[in-house]
């Protein structure tokens, strides 16, 4: 009886395990950072409807990944309403709050979105500035986040203002990950086996198998780490 009983329990679990991994297949790809309110009350339900059939033998187990899978698909529906309609997507994620414009701080915009003075001075300092008199504006955004502009006196020089010419740059490419050759890569870049065990032992490898990963950026030059 016991062994059955942990059987169904285990069975279950794993089931709970698939729909959560399908479910983060299917969610809208978003940081932690930047998920809006509905995308909390959703993770909040899926957690309580998955944890529900394990911790109480009373609540059916297909019951509870049917009412996951209509969360999902609310989920989705709300989402793609959010995308295409920007009335629909100000109701439901809300639109950005100024706290600070042209340097000053607007209390009745701090009250109201509940920011304390210190979380404000606490982006300042993530965002590299010391006090407010370095800042232009700082924005509440929807999802949560405090955007910082500062003066525009304090903005980084780019090479463009400079007139310092910058070629493209690509993407670097792996050729070695987690130790295996990564063959299609070499391959698309008209590379072999034999080209790379070369151009690894000009920068001091002397076998490939204890090189852990390698990449070979837009500009030709190759990195390597060797395995632990």
């Amino acid at each position: 009886m016991f062994i059955t009983a942990l059987s169904v329990f285990l069975l279950e679990a794993a089931g709970v395990a698939v729909t959560f991994l399908a479910v983060n297949i299917v969610l809208p790809r978003r940081t932690s950072g930047m998920l809006a309110g509905y995308d909390f009350v959703s993770l909040w339900l899926f957690g309580g409807l998955a944890a529900a059939p394990l911790i109480n033998n009373k609540v059916n187990f297909n019951q509870s990944i049917s009412a996951m899978v209509a969360v999902l698909l609310c989920h989705f529906v709300i989402s793609r309403l959010a995308v295409r309609s920007p009335v629909v997507s100000k109701l439901i994620t809300g639109k950005p709050v100024m706290l600070v414009e042209n340097g000053k701080v607007l209390r009745r915009n701090m009250r109201r979105a509940l920011v304390p003075s210190w979380m404000l001075m606490a982006e300042l300092r993530c965002s590299g500035l010391s006090d407010l008199s370095q800042v232009d504006y700082a924005i509440l955004e929807s999802c949560g986040r405090i955007s910082i502009i500062p003066k525009p006196d304090l903005w980084p020089v780019t090479a463009g203002e400079l007139d310092i010419p910058v070629s493209p740059t690509a993407q670097p490419s792996m050729l070695i990950e987690d130790g295996q050759i990564v063959e299609k890569n070499l391959k698309r870049l008209n590379y072999d086996v034999n080209w790379l065990q070369e151009e690894l032992s000009k920068l001091g490898a002397v076998c490939l198998e204890e090189i852990y990963v390698a990449s070979i950026d837009g500009s030709g030059n190759i990195s390597f780490s060797y395995k632990e």
